[in-house]
């Protein structure tokens, strides 16, 4: 009998959890909280390209050959998913922004809704999409060349992969 394989949405949120979870873990280094919410930009980033992007009127290409493939197949990326991937990532930004996150990464514990400067919440931010769209290429990339080819490497493996790139390439900054 097979085992049940676990929900790809599912792992998507792991990395994330993680990340929460070593917040508290690490004393409140902001550097968990980076890889946070790099993890969730590159969740957010790959499900709204997937999404959208099978919406494209225009065929979608390899990410690695760049040769036209049908719509929904790993490892395709189209201008308009990529492009839902941008708001997606700026989407996660702006919220973090607007609820205080930035002020909690930048100052510690001490919670001021709006109150980062501009010039690190801009920063921040950059940080945040840089790290969502790096996820998502991740995860593009695995798609067209493992992702159901190796033992073990389905959509929950590299989905595993993208919040794992997001969280790498943000956390890095804050280290």
């Amino acid at each position: 009998q097979e085992r049940p394989k676990p929900d790809p949405a599912v792992l998507n949120l792991g990395v994330p959890v993680l990340c929460a979870l070593l917040y508290p873990a690490s004393k409140g280094h902001p550097a968990a909280l980076l890889a946070y919410a790099g993890a969730l930009s590159a969740a957010l980033a790959d499900t709204a390209s997937s999404e959208i992007g099978a919406l494209s009127s225009k065929q979608p290409v390899l990410v690695t050959t760049h040769a036209s493939v049908p719509h929904g197949a790993n490892g395709a990326e189209s201008v308009l998913g990529y492009a839902a991937a941008m708001v997606a990532c700026a989407a996660i930004a702006a919220l973090a922004w607007a609820d205080g996150f930035w002020s909690v990464v930048h100052s510690g514990h001490h919670l001021r809704l709006f109150g980062v400067e501009t010039a690190w919440g801009l920063f921040f931010s950059a940080v945040v999409l840089i790290a969502g769209l790096a996820g998502a290429t991740v995860d593009s990339f695995l798609g067209a060349t493992v992702e159901d080819r190796l033992p073990g490497c389905g959509k929950g493996a590299v989905n595993v992969a993208c919040t794992l790139t997001g969280a790498l390439v943000a956390g890095s900054v804050g280290l």
